[in-house]
């Protein structure tokens, strides 16, 4: 078993399964945070970009990538500072 596999069902316009593995780099807590919030803020950013262009359904690959990349994004800036184990985290939260 994979403690670190996330497996979620995206709800919204279209059907999408998310699978991850949350590799646990920055710790066991900052791990199990994204594994419990980067779906959703993926689902967000996916349908943010659906209703922004509702002709480009399917989504391009650059659209998708650019989705994913807006949901770590988004993850990262959300996960409590004191979670990670990350040197920049530490000096952000002092």
């Amino acid at each position: 078993m994979i403690h670190d596999f996330g497996s979620r069902h995206l709800k919204g316009a279209f059907p999408a399964s998310f699978y991850a593995v949350f590799d646990g780099h920055m710790g066991e807590q900052c791990s199990e945070f994204a594994s419990k919030n980067l779906h959703r803020n993926l689902a967000k950013e996916l349908k943010k970009c659906c209703e922004e262009a509702p002709t480009e359904v399917p989504l391009s690959s650059e659209a998708i990538e650019k989705c994913i990349r807006e949901a770590c994004a988004a993850t990262d800036r959300e996960v409590p500072c004191n979670l990670c184990q990350s040197p920049l985290r530490l000096r952000r939260a002092r």
